[in-house]
């Protein structure tokens, strides 16, 4: 299915792998009944062990009529566009999976959700990636029978590798900043480590990322210093997801 293979894997078609080497047998509808807990893991469970080998017979059958997946970029895709885009798994995709923190709750008499954390190692092109998602599945019961109606993930931030900056460099950003009037962010250096604190708040690590590029670790936040044409720091990007709020140096 193309919305799952891409550059990094998205975690839905991933954990397909997981599922598929448990040794559990998939729970039929005729038994979903009793204890939802249980019998909507064992229905995850035939949900993606029926992606890698691209039987769509499975989540034709599991699929509700309003099905909506909402991917980690935000897109969506309903029942038709997913089982139109479901194959096998591309080949070339080494994949570890960590299933952790799986818990199920029920949202009603007829309405549960299977919630869970996928700690992925990839290999791609010989090369080593690791993403983590925190995924849900909703399922609600319909006629006597438990439908999957929404599937949901998103990527958790991972830091970057840090680069080494020589403090020398790293002096260049040290100074006061402004978003408007009265808010202002101190950016300070401390040896070879550069840390940065807005009023009112504690400070933290911005760790190098490239020079004249930080992050906060545990984030997705860009601290970005903008140069004029002689080479001197005069604004700081904040950056998120493309937007950034802009700070003027004082």
């Amino acid at each position: 299915m193309s919305i799952v293979v891409r550059s990094r894997s998205a975690s839905w078609l991933a954990l397909a792998v997981l599922w598929g080497c448990a040794g559990t047998q998939p729970a039929g509808r005729e038994s979903m009944n009793a204890r939802p807990d249980t019998d909507l893991i064992a229905a995850t469970h035939e949900i993606y062990a029926a992606i890698p080998i691209g039987d769509r017979e499975v989540w034709d059958r599991w699929l509700a009529e309003d099905f909506l997946l909402l991917d980690r970029d935000g897109k969506t895709m309903d029942r038709e566009a997913v089982l139109a885009d479901f194959a096998p798994l591309p080949p070339g995709i080494e994949l570890e999976l960590d299933i952790a923190e799986l818990t199920t709750r029920q949202l009603g008499d007829d309405a549960a959700m299977v919630v869970f954390l996928i700690r992925e190692t990839e290999t791609i092109f010989g090369q080593t990636l690791h993403v983590d998602y925190r995924t849900g599945l909703t399922f609600a019961r319909r006629n006597g029978e438990w439908t999957l109606v929404a599937f949901q993930y998103v990527e958790l931030p991972r830091d970057a590798a840090p680069v080494e900056v020589a403090p020398a460099r790293l002096r260049a950003y040290v100074g006061t900043y402004a978003a408007d009037d009265a808010t202002r962010f101190e950016v300070t250096l401390d040896g070879d480590r550069l840390a940065g604190r807005r009023e009112g708040r504690p400070p933290v690590e911005l760790v190098p990322e490239s020079d004249g590029v930080f992050y906060i670790p545990g984030t997705e936040f860009r601290k970005i210093f903008v140069r004029n044409a002689a080479g001197e720091v005069v604004e700081m990007l904040d950056r998120r997801k493309g937007t950034d709020v802009r700070w003027r140096r004082l």
